[in-house]
């Protein structure tokens, strides 16, 4: 499915805005077209380990965390607006780790 995203739904100063998403409340969305292997920004939250995150999101209503290794999770909830990124069928991003 395919999204479009106007400057009238969006500040048009930013390359993303969070909306609507089809697929589980709120997405990150691209406003403008961007040119590829573009970096879009970095993902924040607390470094944890990997048991304690799949305990934690048990009865949580979102999941906000990354699986960084079979060790270490990322988490999520209380970072910064690329915590709406969404799982997608047909992705056109990617996530880089570093470091």
């Amino acid at each position: 499915m395919k999204r479009t995203v106007t400057s009238a739904n969006y500040p048009s100063d930013s390359a993303t805005a969070i909306g609507p998403s089809p697929i589980q409340g709120r997405g990150l969305f691209a406003c403008m077209n961007l040119p590829g292997r573009r970096k879009l920004g970095e993902i924040s939250g607390r470094l944890v380990r990997l048991p304690k995150a799949r305990k934690d999101i048990e009865c949580a209503e979102r999941i906000y965390f990354i699986e960084l290794t079979d060790t270490w999770a990322l988490k999520c909830s209380e970072g910064n607006q690329f915590k709406h990124l969404n799982h997608c069928c047909s992705p056109n991003s990617y996530l880089r780790t570093i470091g």
